[in-house]
């Protein structure tokens, strides 16, 4: 290739300035300052990403600005306003202090926060009825954890008494539920994540199963067992017991 002089790579640069650059898209927008109203020239880059939509031709206008639009209520220092330290509950409509990471707290206590309708609920009642089904499945050895602490909420192992040994041992973690929605919705990502991650899980033979057991509102038990090699949860059948 031929190599251009400083002169014609000038020229070149010049004819491709501006409106007559192919990537051209219109140029600088004009906006007007909010405080003070002068005509101001931005970037349509920057009024995309400008999500008040303010504009300030300098910092004394943006001062300005600030103080007329932080009054009253919207003071920082207000009374009950949004951001003050004192606010009024919404339930029991008496005064509580907030603390500076919750300035935004509209009840005094969790006792006046109303309950949301979580789609999952703590499955702590219904380990003991877990139990009783795996013991009417044929499982000789249940362990149940204390208080929850570990990555499973029931152990349980199946072994043959005349060849003494075992054939098959669960590792189970038991959840409630109000919907009939699968785990993914039940259960959240990250949790899945723990419990496929898990290094506690000691392989007793290749029968050594990871499962969550929901209860549902009809009284009955949906069973999701983890694939190792997919590494997701996948539904089983329902069987007499269940």
């Amino acid at each position: 290739m031929p190599i251009l002089s400083l002169a014609a790579r000038e020229k070149i640069s010049k004819s491709k300035r501006g409106s007559k650059n192919p990537a051209w898209k219109g140029g600088k927008i004009t906006v007007f300052c909010s405080q003070c109203g002068k005509k101001l020239k931005r970037w349509p880059v920057v009024i995309q990403k400008n999500k008040s939509k303010l504009f300030f031709c300098n910092r004394k206008c943006k001062a300005n600005y600030e103080a007329s639009a932080r009054l009253g209520s919207k003071g920082p220092f207000y009374k009950h306003g949004e951001y003050s330290r004192i606010g009024i509950c919404k339930t029991c409509n008496r005064e509580f202090e907030r603390n500076r990471k919750g300035r935004k707290a509209k009840y005094c206590s969790q006792k006046c926060r109303p309950k949301p309708g979580y789609l999952y609920i703590k499955g702590r009642r219904f380990e003991y009825k877990a139990i009783s089904l795996l013991k009417k499945m044929g499982f000789q050895v249940v362990f149940r954890s204390p208080r929850s602490r570990g990555m499973f909420d029931v152990f349980a192992l199946r072994g043959n008494p005349s060849t003494k040994k075992i054939e098959e041992a669960r590792y189970i973690q038991v959840k409630a539920s109000r919907s009939s929605f699968p785990v993914k919705s039940i259960i959240p990502k990250q949790e899945r994540e723990k419990i496929i991650n898990n290094k506690t899980v000691i392989m007793l033979g290749k029968n050594t199963f990871y499962e969550i057991w929901v209860r549902r509102l009809n009284k009955k038990w949906d069973i999701y067992r983890l694939n190792w090699t997919s590494k997701e949860f996948e539904h089983l059948p329902k069987t007499k017991e269940i």
